[in-house]
């Protein structure tokens, strides 16, 4: 008769084994990462003796092992009933962490979603558990909203919650995809807008697109400005944490003084097209005559000449070479437009 290395056979002596042999049996099956074979020994235990605490205890330990953390937790709390001792103690709090852990894992897939109803639900359930793991209860006061979180307290939440988002952002980096790293911050964004170290990934990823190509040169930069000025908006979310202000202490020092060049370049850039446009319609009319229709044409083009030289004045910073090319430019506008006057 075939018989299953480990187990009792009929016939043979192990069939008479008392509980405690049959559950030393399986508790040495266990440790060497047998369960199955654990579990078929620790079910003949409880046939023998379905209210034993020591035979409950090893079958939690057993669904522990195989990942059934709720069973487990089931047994535990049905041995906890019966008896009081050590292990029965410590199999308990084992299953009351691998269940929690499994129900947190739960509430952090619904609050990425941003289903907080269905997150307090399953926290709820935690809460009767007795669970006092620290980071549960910064999650059950991130997801209730209060008490409010302060900032170190919110971010441990939020490394929790979009760590994958984070890891990807920061393992992008490492490998120089600055994209791919902006694409997982703005995923982690969409989340939970608050996380500081998604800023700072993001605010590194915007800066390493923005010197990506360092040819780029009048209107193709203002896509390296926008990416620069949206570093430095997330280096602004950090100011209300000492710690994240001095970690973003060496990137803020190299985005302020390039947003300022970056921005010159792109004013002296658009400056040039004004000018040209100018240019432009004076030649048009310059060494004829021109009719009163021609003169009300000119002036409907330079309205709106005028107004884009005056917005661009008030960015430029006085005494610049460009705000006095603007000044001269529009002192040359409106010269003109006298002229133009005398046709209507």
């Amino acid at each position: 008769m075939s018989t299953v290395p480990g187990l009792p056979s009929a016939g043979s002596s192990d069939a008479a084994m008392s509980l405690e042999q049959l559950l030393a049996r399986a508790s040495r099956l266990l440790d060497a990462g047998r369960v199955e074979a654990a579990g078929v020994l620790v079910g003949v235990a409880l046939g023998m003796a379905p209210d034993s605490a020591a035979a409950l205890a090893l079958q939690a330990r057993c669904l522990l092992a195989g990942g059934d953390a709720e069973g487990a937790l089931d047994a535990a709390r049905e041995a906890a009933r019966r008896s009081d001792s050590e292990l029965v103690r410590t199999t308990l709090a084992a299953s009351v962490d691998a269940a929690a852990a499994g129900r947190l894992r739960t509430a952090r897939l619904a609050l990425r979603r941003r289903d907080l109803a269905e997150a307090w639900e399953v926290l709820r359930g935690i809460a009767g558990l007795r669970y006092e793991d620290r980071l549960f209860v910064l999650v059950c006061a991130y997801t209730a909203g209060r008490p409010v979180l302060p900032a170190g307290d919110r971010e441990e939440v939020l490394a929790w919650l979009l760590r994958d988002e984070l890891d990807e952002a920061a393992a992008a980096l490492g490998h120089g995809d600055h994209a791919r790293a902006r694409a997982a911050t703005e995923r982690a964004d969409a989340i939970d807008g608050r996380c500081l170290l998604a800023a700072l990934l993001g605010a590194e990823a915007a800066y390493r697109g923005a010197v990506a190509d360092p040819t780029r040169s009048g209107i193709a930069l203002r896509p390296v400005l926008a990416d620069l000025r949206r570093a430095g908006e997330l280096l602004r979310r950090l100011d209300e944490s000492a710690e994240f202000r001095r970690r973003a202490e060496p990137l803020r020092a190299r985005i302020g003084p390039l947003t300022r060049h970056v921005a010159a370049r792109l004013r002296a850039h658009r400056a040039r097209e004004l000018i040209g446009r100018h240019d432009a319609l004076v030649s048009t009319y310059a060494g004829r005559p021109i009719s009163a229709f021609e003169a009300s044409n000119a002036r409907r083009s330079l309205a709106p000449l005028g107004e884009d030289v005056a917005k661009l004045r008030r960015q430029c910073p006085p005494g610049s070479p460009e705000a006095l090319a603007l000044a001269e430019l529009a002192g040359a506008i409106r010269s003109l437009q006298r002229q133009l006057e005398r046709y209507v």
